[in-house]
């Protein structure tokens, strides 16, 4: 079920196929390819995964320092978006 427009780097394509996959909704739940997706997402400024990126541990350790880099790339964001 991998969708087209997330192996074309669509941002919400694969921040949904992230969720998907770690939910089990619709496809077998695979925590690890639910990270793989996120991470995708998340390097393309999705700001929902990067809110939650290494804090949720799903399909990675919980890792707090990275989780603070992904939330203040976010704040950058925000702050530059007001």
């Amino acid at each position: 079920m991998v969708s087209k427009a997330a192996e074309n780097g669509d941002q919400f394509e694969q921040y949904n196929l992230g969720r998907h996959y770690a939910s089990g909704k619709g496809i077998e739940k695979d925590e690890v390819k639910a990270f793989e997706w996120h991470k995708k997402s998340a390097e393309q400024e999705h700001s929902n995964t990067q809110n939650s990126l290494y804090e949720n541990n799903i399909g990675a350790e919980k890792d707090f320092e990275k989780a603070v880099y992904w939330y203040e790339k976010v704040d950058i964001k925000l702050k530059i978006n007001l």
